[in-house]
């Protein structure tokens, strides 16, 4: 009998669980992006999915060079007048952007942006070489000045 009850109690503990993928898209970060997840429950599934889109909303708000309001925007605005303080969590990542300009020998720059912005991929649009010459000063991660401890930015 403890043989069999052995058996059933390992059976139910081992059963697959019942769960599904659930989707959902959403216009986010100026591009489409598709969040997936595998949830034991739709609640469960939507409430992820709500997490994944509210996170990305917050960084977006946040760092977003197309929104005005945004402590990015508000860095790009006013760090050239000088040193401007900004959250730990932009300082970080804008920490983290020069350390990956430095591994690749300048191949990633963050300030790219200047000429950048210039582009219109979608409508084929390149600015001329005149536009970009004249913007090409503007471009070198090294121009940044950070400190660490007012998180300061210039």
């Amino acid at each position: 009998m403890n043989r069999i009850l052995s058996f059933l109690l390992l059976m139910l503990l081992t059963a697959p669980a019942s769960a599904q993928w659930y989707y959902d898209d959403a216009a986010i970060m100026g591009t489409n992006i598709e969040v997936q997840v595998w949830a034991t429950s739709e609640a469960q599934g939507q409430q992820a999915i709500n997490a994944v889109f509210e996170e990305m909303e917050r960084i977006n708000q946040l760092m977003s060079p197309y929104i005005e309001s945004s402590e990015l925007s508000q860095l790009n605005a006013h760090a050239a007048d000088g040193a401007f303080v900004v959250s730990e969590e932009l300082f970080s990542l804008i920490r983290y952007a020069i350390r990956i300009g430095d591994m690749t020998h300048g191949a990633f720059d963050i300030t790219f942006a200047s000429v950048g912005f210039q582009y219109d991929y979608r409508a084929r649009v390149r600015p001329d070489d005149t536009m970009i010459a004249s913007q090409l000063s503007a471009i070198s991660y090294q121009h940044l000045e950070l400190n660490a401890d007012t998180h300061a930015i210039r």
